[in-house]
């Protein structure tokens, strides 16, 4: 499956990628009102950012996988949201958009990539790691205290 990269999203690009991470991310959250992200929002989130880039694969017409990242920290490239819909996992998606990530950012000059997570997305935290990312810092206070935030990054040599 190839993989499509769209610099600088318009609202238009946002709109099946937002779709995706709600439904992807409503699955792993208590309630239904948490993780509801729109294109508003979220291009409010991304916008005036250095290097904002939109990954998608598509399986004919259909987003099966999407990823957003820009940069952060002035050197380091930052995956903001990425995920695979359900029936398509362990099938090496996820893997190829790190992949397409991480050639991305190092032909960009960055020092390396990073990315947020917590426990309740074991599988990606196990495949990050299976990736050489290491964790660098754990967020437990205030919101995080009950699920912590792993922060990870992988360094470029």
């Amino acid at each position: 499956m190839k993989i499509t990269i769209i610099g600088t999203p318009t609202l238009p690009d946002l709109l099946d990628p937002i779709n995706l991470f709600n439904e992807v991310f409503q699955k792993f959250e208590k309630g239904p009102d948490k993780y509801l992200y729109d294109v508003s929002s979220t291009n409010k989130k991304i916008h005036n950012r250095k290097d904002t880039t939109l990954f998608k694969v598509n399986n004919g017409s259909r987003l099966i996988a999407a990823a957003i990242g820009y940069e952060r920290y002035s050197s380091y490239f930052h995956i903001w949201r990425i995920a695979v819909k359900k029936v398509f996992r362990g099938q090496g998606i996820g893997s190829q958009i790190y992949e397409e990530i991480e050639k991305f950012a190092k032909k960009k000059g960055y020092k390396g990539v990073t990315i947020n997570t917590n426990n309740r997305y074991r599988l990606n935290l196990e495949l990050l790691i299976k990736r050489g990312y290491e964790i660098y810092d754990v967020n437990n206070r205030g919101k995080y205290v009950n699920d912590p935030k792993i922060m990870l990054k992988l360094g470029f040599n």
